[in-house]
């Protein structure tokens, strides 16, 4: 059962589903929750649970879970830092991302805290909100181009 107050734990899980499960798992869930679905990327499938207040990335190619975003209404917070929070609340160690368009920290994988402003100007992110939390599988992703920018493996 999805848990909209658990904790977000990086690399591991966000309301209690856990990364790199296959979506079959979570299937009563699709049945009567699911508002829709996108095609987000190549080997990518994304439901939107409205309900729940976040999104499942799953990779077509198996069916197993990669990415699990908090949206707007998500109660449950990673390391105090929660949705709708003035991004002066995410730790220090955490770097915004130009590329990513969100707040990263190298030596915690697993997990992108963006804000509630799409492709913020840089004088824009003192007063922006921090907007999503994602966990994510780091060895589902590789690293092209200089940028960073990150593709499903």
């Amino acid at each position: 059962m999805i848990d909209i107050k658990a904790n977000i734990i990086p690399s591991v899980s966000l309301g209690g589903v856990i990364l790199g499960e296959h979506i079959g798992r979570y299937e009563y869930l699709l049945d009567k929750h699911v508002v829709k679905y996108v095609q987000d990327a190549i080997f990518s499938v994304k439901y939107k649970f409205p309900d729940y207040h976040l999104s499942i990335s799953v990779d077509v190619r198996n069916g197993n879970i990669y990415k699990i975003t908090a949206h707007s209404g998500y109660i449950g917070g990673m390391n105090g830092v929660f949705i709708g929070d003035p991004i002066i609340k995410i730790p220090k160690s955490f770097v915004y991302d130009d590329c990513d368009e969100g707040y990263m920290d190298k030596n915690m994988d697993g997990v992108i805290i963006q804000t509630d402003i799409d492709d913020p100007l840089p004088e824009e992110l003192a007063s922006a909100k921090v907007g999503v939390i994602a966990v994510f599988l780091p060895s589902a992703f590789t690293l092209s181009s200089e940028c960073s920018n990150r593709e499903i493996v």
